[in-house]
């Protein structure tokens, strides 16, 4: 066996929580990733952590929804790929619907 996966996803009301994992025998490695996320009515929360490679990385999101347009925001860290060090990012977006 070279990978084993598998994922979880728990949902009670408002409220879920999600967890990953990727198994590889051979190299002795475990990735893991663990989501929290939280929605009620117009607005929905999400936390994220992952643990790849020994690296740990996070990211986080938020949505509003309004009648007219819906806000996001997203946010996240992590290493950057074959370079080292570490990377940090931000997204905001704006959509509106048209119906």
């Amino acid at each position: 066996m070279q990978q084993a996966q598998g994922a979880a996803v728990l949902k009670a009301g408002q409220f879920s929580v999600s967890l990953t994992g990727t198994a590889k025998p051979q190299t002795q490695v475990v990735d893991l990733g663990l989501r929290v996320g939280y929605q009620t009515g117009k607005f929905n929360l999400g936390l994220g952590v992952k643990v790849q490679d020994n690296v740990l990385s996070g990211a986080a999101s938020a949505e509003y929804k309004t009648r007219y347009a819906n806000f996001g925001l997203q946010g996240n860290i992590g290493p950057q790929k074959d370079v080292g060090g570490m990377q940090y990012g931000a997204l905001f977006t704006v959509s509106i619907p048209t119906n």
